[in-house]
Parts: structure tokens; sequence; C-alpha cells
């Protein structure tokens, strides 16, 4: 019996070993808040902040942006609204200008990254 309670422990040890190992690491700094906030309080917060949320959304603050029932980004999920607008042209009856030519590429690809890899609050380099 106590062998079996004992291979059971170490088969479900060695299985979250092995989930924990392919968790993918960032390939190089992770982007926070802190350098993706004023790309968005640049270019967005003239028609999307607290108090003008055009379209219900607001991307004044860390918190706004992930909440709500349709969050501008969702942490890991390069499908997320703002990813969206930032990567598509205009759809048709669309109000406000065209979103892809408010930023520039190095600043989009700022922004995915940040979505894409969790969007920390706080970024860092990755040394430590």
């Amino acid at each position: 019996m106590y062998r079996i309670v004992g291979v059971i422990i170490l088969v479900v040890a060695v299985l979250v070993g092995i989930l924990f190992a392919n968790i993918a690491e960032p390939p190089g700094p992770v982007i926070g808040w802190d350098q993706v906030e004023p790309i968005l309080v640049e270019s967005c917060t003239r028609c999307h902040d607290g108090d003008l949320a055009l379209g219900g959304v607001d991307l004044s603050s860390y918190e706004a942006v992930l909440s709500g029932d349709d969050p501008a980004a969702v942490p890991y999920d390069l499908g997320s609204s703002l990813v969206r607008i930032l990567s598509e042209q205009p759809r048709s009856g669309m109000r406000g200008p065209d979103h892809t030519a408010l930023f520039s590429e190095e600043e989009k690809n700022l922004v995915f990254r940040w979505i894409e890899w969790g969007c920390y609050l706080t970024g860092w380099d990755g040394s430590d």
C-alpha cells in the first residue's frame, strides 16, 4: 500500500516538474506598464480616458486596460482587442482615426510584447 502511494507521489511530482519546465520564459527584457503607459497616453487618451471612454474603452490606467466585460488587454492573449485595433485596418462604419497609423511599428511591438508576456505592471531586464 505504501509503495503504491509512493509511486503515485513520484509520478505526480515528475508531471508537475515537466509542466513547470515547459512554461515559456520571456526571450528578453519583460515589458511593464511603466513602458506602455506613455505610449497609450500619447496616442489614445484623448478619446479613451476615464472621462471620455469612447466605445466603452478606457486606456487611462493599468486597471482600466485590464478590466471590464471586454478588456482592452488580456494577459498572454494576442487576440485582445487592443492588439486587433492596432494591427487591423479600420472596419467599415468604425468611427475615429485609423488606429494602426497612430503608433510606430516599434511602439506597436512593445504593446504586443507587453500583452504576450503577461501585462506586467513593472518590467525588468531579465538579469537577477
